[in-house]
Order: C-alpha cells, then sequence, then structure tokens
C-alpha cells in the first residue's frame, strides 16, 4: 500500500514537472517560430532570391531543432515512466532500452548543435 502511493505520488510531482516545463518550452519558442515564419513570408516577397534562401533555411533548421528536442524529451518521459512502474524483472530490458536511448540522445543533441551552427555560419555569410 505504501509503495502504491510513493508511485502515485512521483507520478503526479513528474507530471506536474512535465506540464509546468511544457509551458515554458511553449511559451519560450512559439514567439520565435511564429517570428521566423513571418520573416520567411516577408523576406520570400521583399528580397533576393539568396536572402530569402537563407531565411527559409535557417527556418527549416529551427524547426527541426526545435521537433528533434521535442522528440527527445518525450521520450525520456516514456521511457522514465514505463521504468517507474515496471516490475523488477522488467526493470533490466528497460535499463538495456535506456542505453540506447542515451546514445540516440547524445546524438540527437549533437545534430542540433552541429544545425545551430550552421544556422549561425549561414548568417555570418549572407551579412
Amino acid at each position: 500500500m505504501r509503495r502504491t502511493l510513493v508511485k502515485i505520488i512521483a507520478m503526479a510531482i513528474m507530471l506536474a514537472l512535465v506540464l509546468s516545463l511544457t509551458n515554458i518550452v511553449t511559451a519560450s519558442y512559439a514567439d520565435k517560430m511564429s517570428s521566423l515564419i513571418d520573416e520567411a513570408d516577408t523576406v520570400v516577397v521583399t528580397s533576393g532570391a539568396t536572402d530569402s534562401a537563407n531565411k527559409i533555411i535557417g527556418t527549416v533548421i529551427s524547426a527541426a531543432r526545435i521537433i528533434g528536442v521535442c522528440f527527445a524529451v518525450v521520450m525520456l518521459l516514456t521511457i522514465a515512466m514505463k521504468y517507474m512502474t515496471a516490475a523488477a524483472g522488467d526493470k533490466a530490458d528497460i535499463k538495456k532500452s535506456a542505453v540506447a536511448y542515451v546514445v540516440g540522445a547524445v546524438v540527437l543533441f549533437a545534430v542540433t548543435g552541429i544545425l545551430g551552427i550552421i544556422e549561425k555560419f549561414s548568417g555570418a555569410i549572407a551579412a
């Protein structure tokens, strides 16, 4: 009974943290995404082909970075919830998949970092 209560409280705390982080992330990226989309629309109409291509590529790279990070966080939460609710015998299997997740997450965050560097260089070249 006590163990179940501890699990329920832990899940409630984790859910509260996830919801609060989601609101922060949504608030910080919503303005950036709308401004990037607006800039891409106005650049296509008012600028030359090179500037508009750089803006469109920058928008695509930014969107890919945001989607990649969101995907990694969702996967982390899924594996964490599975681990918390799993029986003792199943936790070893989940740990094996968690190792693969950690490797994948490191690669994903490295790729998003590289995309950020490419985005900064493309902005510096256009300037």
